[in-house]
């Protein structure tokens, strides 16, 4: 919880604080730079000179390293622990969890890689990601909460809620994105509207389908 709170200060402060000083010093952002990530980048530059631009850059590589890493590990972990020594072969070795710990972080490593370069010749902005991630997996949030705190959550419901939910999102995120704006495209989906109304679903019938 702890650490939360502290990462929670980046996006509330770091964020909020940059973006709107760049609002208020009416920089020249576009907002497809916008949608890149480029307002920090474009405030500091402003503020502090080559110097802003330095400190954004390794805050940005120390953030997207800790973060894979982090990732990488928790993903290597649960192949191994939780599936393979589990289901396949419960008398692995120490040699045979390490062999296969390296093996899975060097495939997700690829696929996040992979991904990570589809989405950029797509031209998918850094916003669309975030919100769309709500309604793709914005389901799973209530559930996990419940396995977590409430002892009556069962692990069907929260299986449950959480496909059933992601589901539902994903559906009244396409179907609203139709209605409102006639077609079903990357700039439709990514609509305000379209967006609100995916998270909300899928994050909503998650919780009450695990309920």
């Amino acid at each position: 919880p702890g650490g939360g709170l502290v990462w929670f200060t980046i996006p509330m402060c770091l964020a909020t604080a940059l973006g709107l000083a760049s609002l208020s010093l009416d920089l020249p952002v576009t907002p497809a730079e916008a949608g890149q990530g480029l307002v920090p980048p474009a405030t500091a530059v402003h503020l502090l000179g080559s110097a802003g631009g330095y400190c954004i850059l390794i805050m940005l590589f120390m953030a997207v390293t800790s973060t894979g890493s982090a990732e990488l590990i928790a993903v290597s972990s649960l192949v191994v622990y939780d599936v393979y020594r589990v289901y396949i072969n419960p008398k692995a070795t120490g040699k045979d969890v390490l062999w296969l710990s390296r093996v899975a972080i060097l495939v997700f490593g690829c696929i996040m890689g992979g991904l990570a370069c589809l989405l950029n010749l797509a031209n998918v902005s850094l916003g669309w990601v975030y919100l769309g991630m709500g309604v793709i997996i914005g389901s799973a949030v209530i559930p996990t909460s419940f396995v977590l705190l409430w002892r009556k959550a069962t692990a069907l419901g929260a299986i449950c809620g959480s496909v059933i939910g992601m589901i539902l999102g994903v559906t009244c995120w396409l179907i609203s994105a139709a209605a409102i704006y006639g077609e079903v495209s990357l700039a439709s989906t990514g609509g305000n509207f379209p967006m609100l109304i995916g998270n909300l679903v899928s994050i909503l019938t998650g919780g009450a389908i695990c309920t």
